[in-house]
């Protein structure tokens, strides 16, 4: 998406620059004549309009001039008085002479720079298929360029409810999490009721009265362990879902990453992204695996609890006839209760730390969500500035053919100055023929007047 806007970016700088370059020549070749030729030579023309308009001015006033000289016969405009003929001549010899002088500038000029406008109007012409080119090319690019901002879009779309599904799933698992970590803070209230009730129970003498008791507690405590298994089967059954998520996002992430490569420079937003679900989806999997662990050791507890429960199930069956091995299978059990109910304390705290985790793992996925949408927008801004370059193309493409009408006009122009300079010179030569005549008329009859 960057190279796309850098592309269409460029394009409109070579167009400037272009126009640009054809500017300053024309100034090259407009000014040395305007200062050659113009009573004000400081005040020069802005662009090739301005120049055709004021040359157009003098075209006008030259073609005055020469209306002006067809008017002027010698003929018959010359009277009788001596001294107002000459004056007459006199005044048209001065207009001849300035005329002249002009005739010889435009010449001089036409023939210096008509092949330098006609070298500018190639140039320009060719400077208007680049244009064209350039123009069709942004056309292009602003159009692959939309299309991406939209599809990136879609995807932060996608990526923002795939992280909102993450973060409501991973909630309800943090608040079973929490459900699991309250029972088991209750369990182990009820074990260390029953480790003080065994330690009692080892000192007491009265084992045979107390025996129908140790059962019911026994029995409580197989109804407790069957509890901690349903539990312990709820908490891999929560496991299973997390580690489906943890695959989902791998999946997202290796697709992130695919979209990157297939946009190249403007997937690097995309890449950053799929590192960072991929580095989510890796953390979720060792989570997974060490809750997994924990749930293998909670299970085997159990196991070993059972065991025991029914080992002591069946020293208590011994125990009226052998007080001594009853007494020491209780102390035992009370032994292997205490390590029981300090595994589950080691394993409350383990639950509140995947908690945090869990929930940090969700506010990344929502930063992550976020940041798709902003680098989206801003995809959307490069294509709308593209566009913008693309519509200054177009006019610059527009105004381009009327800059070439100009220039045409010009050579309109050099040729109709041409034509009247030799109209003016067919005249001024007229008139140069009548004024000798003139003259030789008026030697003649002052040579009358003498004799």
């Amino acid at each position: 998406m960057f190279a796309a806007a850098g592309l269409v970016t460029g394009s409109g700088l070579t167009a400037v620059l272009a126009t640009k370059l054809a500017q300053s020549r024309w100034n090259s070749l407009a000014r040395p004549f305007e200062q050659a030729h113009l009573s004000h030579p400081d005040s020069f023309s802005p662009n090739p309009a301005a120049f055709f308009s004021r040359w157009d001015d003098i075209l006008a006033e030259l073609t005055e001039q020469v209306d002006l000289l067809h008017k002027l016969d010698f003929k018959t405009g010359v009277s009788a008085n001596t001294s107002h003929c000459s004056l007459r001549l006199a005044h048209a010899s001065e207009k001849i002479r300035v005329q002249m002088a002009r005739i010889g500038n435009h010449e001089a000029f036409i023939n210096d720079h008509s092949n330098d406008v006609q070298a500018l109007a190639e140039s320009l012409q060719n400077l208007t298929h680049q244009l064209s080119d350039s123009a069709d090319l942004s056309h292009s690019l602003s159009e692959a360029a939309y299309e991406a901002s939209q599809e990136e879009l879609e995807r932060g779309g996608r990526l923002a409810q795939l992280a909102s599904t993450q973060h409501e799933e991973f909630d309800r698992i943090i608040q079973d999490l929490n459900e699991k970590v309250a029972e088991c803070e209750a369990h182990t209230g009820c074990l260390h009721d029953f480790v003080g009730f065994l330690e009692n129970f080892a000192k007491d003498d009265e084992l045979a009265d107390l025996l129908s008791d140790v059962k019911s507690h026994l029995n409580a405590l197989a109804s407790l362990i069957n509890e901690q298994e349903l539990v312990v089967n709820k908490n891999e059954q929560m496991l299973a879902r997390v580690r489906k998520i943890a695959r989902q996002c791998t999946l997202l992430s290796f697709n992130a990453a695919i979209e990157s490569s297939r946009n190249g420079t403007n997937g690097l937003a995309f890449s950053v992204v799929a590192n960072e679900i991929r580095e989510l989806a890796e953390a979720t999997e060792v989570a997974t695996s060490e809750m997994e662990s924990l749930s293998a050791l909670l299970r085997s507890g159990f196991e070993s609890m059972i065991r025991q429960s029914r080992e002591v199930v069946e020293s208590l069956a011994s125990i009226m006839l052998v007080a001594d091995e009853q007494v020491q299978s209780v102390r035992q059990f009370v032994a292997q209760s205490q390590e029981m109910r300090d595994f589950i304390i080691a394993g409350k705290d383990q639950l509140v730390s995947t908690c945090q985790s869990l929930s940090a793992i969700s506010e990344q996925t929502d930063d992550f969500a976020a940041q798709s949408i902003r680098d989206a927008t801003l995809t959307s801004n490069l294509v709308n500035k593209a566009n913008a370059m693309t519509e200054q193309l177009s006019s610059l493409r527009q105004e381009l053919p009327l800059i070439l009408a100009k220039i045409d006009d010009s050579h309109k122009l050099i040729a109709n100055i041409q034509a009247a300079d030799a109209e003016l010179l067919e005249t001024l030569n007229q008139s140069k023929y009548e004024r000798r005549s003139a003259r030789r008329r008026e030697l003649d009859r002052n040579a009358r007047r003498a004799a």
